[in-house]
């Protein structure tokens, strides 16, 4: 599935020693900055280098994004080279004037063409994605966003459930070591949320999980150990009660994991909408 998010900046190539290029005055549009040299993304996936091309799209960036400045066809040969290894080492910074409307058109080209099978969208406000509904022949069939229990986005959860959009909760239990304000403390260290845990026989991540299952979330955690997989899977064996979900609830305080602060003076800076 391709994932079009709403910040759209940076783009990695196999990084493992990623040596960051800047200028006072963004490229002209369409191209991108490497290391060593510049060259159309175009060029870059002509040359032979672009059967061993793999467009990593992490957050937060995407490969339509680029795909969408050059041409149909380049956003084809990207999809179809996401899988390659690139033996170069560098990161690049893509400059570009196009919306994310445009980059959309490429990637329901991408379904048209059976490329892929869906299509969705990520950190897309409620403004954002009616605009988007607006002029796309396919309806995203996911908004992915941050959700958790310090940031419940019940309203834009709302949104999308009128819109048949599914919502994909990223960070389900937030950052157990994420800066917060003085008197506060990390979600998982949440006493109330101990108390919970306890209540259910269950730990206190499963719990969160089930109260974003609950609330209409299709949540995705991040584990590298074997036993908390196993652990995240088993959250459909019980289900919290209307006054346990009330009192989660209360915990939401707007705090974010990942504000992309870097980025918020681009244009299409998701967070400065309510929801």
């Amino acid at each position: 599935m391709l994932a079009l998010h709403a910040v759209t900046l940076r783009l990695w190539l196999d990084v493992t020693a990623p040596a960051l290029v800047t200028c006072e005055d963004p490229p002209q549009e369409g191209r991108v900055l490497i290391m060593p040299g510049q060259i159309t993304f175009a060029e870059l996936l002509r040359s032979p280098l672009h059967t061993r091309l793999p467009v990593l799209y992490t957050t937060p960036c995407t490969v339509a994004t680029v795909a969408s400045t050059v041409t149909a066809n380049t956003c084809i040969m990207t999809s179809q080279s996401r899988s390659f290894t690139l033996s170069l080492h560098f990161l690049v910074l893509f400059f570009c004037s196009l919306t994310y409307l445009d980059t959309w058109k490429q990637m329901e080209e991408c379904v048209r063409l059976g490329l892929t099978k869906s299509v969705g969208v990520s950190n897309f406000n409620s403004k954002q994605l009616a605009r988007l509904l607006e002029v796309a022949k396919i309806k995203p069939v996911t908004n992915q966003i941050e959700c958790h229990a310090y940031l419940n986005q019940k309203k834009l959860i709302q949104f999308c459930k009128e819109k048949d959009i599914v919502i994909t909760a990223y960070s389900p239990l937030a950052n157990p070591s994420m800066k917060m304000p003085e008197g506060e403390v990390p979600l998982m260290q949440n006493p109330k949320m101990k108390e919970l845990a306890d209540k259910y026989g269950k730990s206190i991540a499963q719990v969160l999980l089930r109260y974003l299952i609950q609330i209409g979330t299709v949540p995705i955690p991040k584990s590298v150990h074997k036993e908390r997989i196993k652990e995240n899977f088993n959250v459909f064996d019980f289900e919290l009660n209307a006054e346990d979900l009330a009192c989660i609830d209360t915990f939401n305080k707007n705090y974010r994991v990942c504000a992309f602060n870097e980025t918020k003076a681009a244009i299409h800076y998701p967070f400065y909408e309510e929801f």
